[in-house]
């Protein structure tokens, strides 16, 4: 597919999907992808939001992915500033609460962040400790 990065803003009533920094492809990004897909499915315009796309997400993507990349400075505050900006746009234009993914997601949300945001980090269980990990409350009931 052909790469689709753009530094501008999402389509104005888009879903965001944001992902902090896009470096290697793995579950998290598996995961945008099928909501993408699901998305697509329901005839809904949506976008991916990123600081930063190293691995151009969009060619991983079965059907068109748009990719929005602020590009801020390298730094928490700068990155903070940047999502801070997304998401004052997205609620100026009634845009749909945004997704936020990962903890970093949550750090710099936390920091500037005054617009409301959903916030989603996956596989939470695997960065407890294995005394917790190993806990009856993790692990399924087996029948």
């Amino acid at each position: 597919m052909k790469r689709n990065v753009q530094t501008s803003m999402p389509r104005s009533g888009a879903i965001v999907i944001f992902r902090p920094e896009l470096i290697e492809f793995g579950g998290e990004e598996r995961v945008i992808l099928a909501l993408s897909r699901k998305l697509h499915e329901l005839k809904t315009t949506h976008s991916v939001v990123c600081y930063f796309d190293k691995i151009d997400l969009a060619s991983f993507a079965e059907l068109p992915l748009e990719v929005h990349q602020p590009l801020p400075k390298r730094n928490a505050f700068g990155k903070a500033i940047a999502l801070r900006r997304c998401l004052d746009f997205l609620r100026a234009e009634n845009s749909p609460v945004p997704v936020l993914f990962s903890i970093q997601s949550a750090c710099h949300a936390g920091m500037l962040v005054r617009t409301p945001y959903h916030l989603w980090i996956p596989d939470t269980y695997s960065l407890l400790s294995e005394s917790f990990s190993n806990a009856r409350l993790f692990r399924s009931p087996v029948r």
